[in-house]
């Protein structure tokens, strides 16, 4: 069934999305490698996904067992990020799951959300940047979709 939609409203749902992107992406930058530096990865995750909160419930479990190299914990929390902001942006979620583990042997960033679902052929910027850094601390990117809905991104790997 189609629904119709008042103009104003519609007007008004658009100028919010917009504010709310806006915003995202200015906390984006200001959470760069100085905010992961100075945090850590999980203290700059939770910064990162407190604004993103007021319109989903984001659990986030962030567990860090033993020393990770900046530019590792960099580019971990860019990951966590993209696969969040895609949850965030496509989902039409109202809950989003985030799990990061990172130990001496290997990593993993598990995020996953009760919306729409990723269609089969997912691509764009932001997967391919997301396939990308993943590729670069020689990982994998594992994309399911639960039978009772939602999409589920999976990145792990080990540090080599």
């Amino acid at each position: 069934t189609q629904h119709k939609v008042e103009p104003q409203k519609a007007k008004e749902v658009l100028e919010y999305l917009t504010d709310a992107s806006t915003e995202v992406r200015s906390l984006s930058h200001k959470l760069g490698s100085t905010m992961v530096k100075e945090l850590g990865l999980c203290k700059a995750l939770e910064k990162f996904t407190s604004p993103l909160s007021e319109k989903h419930k984001i659990l986030l479990d962030c567990k860090i067992d033993g020393g990770v190299l900046f530019a590792r914990e960099q580019l971990l929390f860019r990951i966590s990020q993209e696969m969040i902001l895609n949850a965030y942006k496509h989902a039409e979620a109202d809950r989003i799951d985030v799990e990061v583990r990172v130990n001496k042997d290997s990593w993993l960033i598990s995020v996953q959300d009760n919306g729409k679902g990723i269609s089969e052929n997912a691509n764009g910027f932001g997967m391919d940047s997301l396939r990308s850094r993943v590729m670069q601390l020689n990982g994998k990117l594992e994309i399911l979709r639960p039978e009772n809905g939602g999409t589920h991104l999976i990145a792990k790997g080990t540090h080599d």
